[in-house]
């Protein structure tokens, strides 16, 4: 199982320049997977919990 912590910009991080949704082409509903180290492992446009699954199981070394 995955240590997973899951943080919206708005709420739990703040962006009042717009700063991390513009280095990261963000809009509403986008969803990341970001590793400890900050390298992006995945992103969405529309997240779906079997998409979001599967990224990390490849995050984890586990085969496709």
């Amino acid at each position: 199982l995955h240590d997973v912590s899951v943080l919206c910009v708005g709420s739990d991080l703040k962006d009042a320049q717009g700063l991390l949704a513009q280095r990261l082409d963000a809009s509403p509903g986008c969803a990341y997977l970001i590793r400890p180290d900050q390298h992006v492992s995945a992103r969405w446009r529309q997240p779906t919990e079997a998409a979001v699954r599967a990224a990390l199981a490849r995050a984890g070394g586990a085969e496709p």
